[in-house]
């Protein structure tokens, strides 16, 4: 059997959510020619898993992959990493993440090899004629690429509506009339929005509602065009006509929502005093949790530690101390009673 790390759950924590993630001693690698393992009678071609179609008819592809059971059988040993706890100096994993170049294979690899892999991986057998018979589990590359664009683009658009400047939104934002409806667009090009060809794209595209076409205009190697279209009264009475940063707020809303939809599970747990969790089911439902928690204003006001003056921003209205060191150092200099 692997073994595995094992800690109290409070260091996996933040509020109600907590994640467990197991990353493998020996970490990732990057590997091409793999095949599914059809031990579990995967399809021939195309791989459906968890909400993601996965093609491997694309000869060459690169996988970030860790062995399940080696050659010689035996199996990895693990490390418990806390992708939802607070980290000094850092302005959120879902940040890191977003900010990583999706083009850069070995920043990816260095990523999956301190947070684990986005999901649960797939069982893959390498076909190379020196594969040993290794049975690997891991993801395409591709797959990391376009989530890290989906991160960085919501997030792109997330810092224009929080900036509270509506005329930074206004090239991503589309109206028309008869019937009306409000389009929203985002073209992503090498690591940033870019608000003249996210217009470009909507003038050509939004008013004939030709999405599909749009979607094959530009080019997905770490880029991307993301839309959508809404027009129900209830929804289009809520803006004022023209408006930029209604529509690209809920847009936001509704995209980390439609993440954390079916990946967040609530348990009660029996040795933690029958206390209530809610349980994200892989690291990338962990990473839109501590979106959703940014779009809530998770955090308070920064206030000065108590122990050692640094400003942070505080989980909770009881947290006085930036770190446990400080709140451990604190405690030991405070004199004993009857001392």
């Amino acid at each position: 059997m692997p073994r595995r790390e094992t800690a109290s759950l409070k260091r996996f924590t933040r509020g109600m959510f907590a994640r467990v993630s197991y990353v493998p001693t020996e970490g990732f690698a990057l590997m091409r020619n793999m095949t599914p393992d059809r031990t579990f009678g995967v399809p021939e071609k195309t791989v459906y898993h968890r909400s993601i179609g996965w093609s491997f008819d694309e000869a060459g592809q690169l996988w970030v992959v860790r062995p399940v059971v080696a050659s010689d059988g035996v199996e990895a040993d693990f490390t418990a990493v806390a992708p939802l706890a607070e980290r000094r100096d850092s302005p959120g994993l879902h940040r890191e993440f977003a900010g990583l170049d999706a083009t850069d294979a070995a920043a990816i690899l260095d990523f999956a090899n301190r947070w684990g892999l986005l999901g649960q991986g797939l069982r893959v057998l390498s076909t190379d004629s020196e594969a040993d018979g290794t049975v690997y589990r891991g993801e395409p590359l591709t797959h990391w690429r376009e989530k890290i664009t989906d991160m960085a683009t919501l997030l792109s658009l997330w810092d224009l509506v929080s900036d509270g400047s509506s005329s930074k939104g206004a090239p991503f934002v589309k109206w028309t009339k008869r019937p009306t409806r409000v389009h929203v667009g985002a073209v992503h090009l090498r690591g940033r929005l870019n608000a003249s060809a996210s217009r470009t794209v909507l003038d050509q595209y939004g008013q004939h509602g030709r999405w599909a076409s749009a979607c094959t205009a530009v080019p997905y190697d770490g880029s991307g065009f993301f839309w959508q279209t809404y027009g129900t009264p209830e929804l289009l009475d809520r803006w004022q006509r023209g408006e930029s940063t209604g529509p690209l707020r809920y847009y936001v809303h509704e995209t980390v929502n439609k993440a954390m939809r079916g990946h967040v599970s609530p348990a009660v747990l029996p040795f933690e005093n029958s206390r209530v969790h809610l349980f994200p089911d892989t690291l990338r439902a962990a990473l839109y949790v501590l979106f959703a928690l940014e779009l809530e204003g998770f955090k308070l006001a920064p206030i000065p530690c108590a122990f050692c003056g640094k400003v942070f921003s505080p989980l909770t209205r009881r947290k006085t101390y930036c770190s446990d060191n400080c709140r451990k150092r604190s405690a030991e200099k405070k004199p004993k009673v009857g001392a």
